[in-house]
């Protein structure tokens, strides 16, 4: 069940994070609370990064030919 749990780390934005959050809240997994822990630290770390640098990547695209 912790592998399961594990791959919902990559979801990459808060209303995933919080749907995955409320679903193993309602419906928890044995010996999984690890695997949930990282998996919200995963998905915080790319809530994040696409907060900080979208804006950035975007502008470089727009900069490359035949983008």
């Amino acid at each position: 069940g912790g592998i399961l749990v594990e791959y919902s780390g990559s979801f990459c934005s808060a209303a995933e994070r919080d749907d995955v959050q409320n679903f193993y809240t309602a419906h928890p997994v044995e010996a999984a609370d690890v695997s949930l822990r990282r998996a919200v630290e995963h998905m915080n770390g790319c809530i994040e990064l696409r907060s900080v640098q979208g804006g950035n990547l975007k502008q470089w695209l727009e900069q490359q030919p035949g983008m």
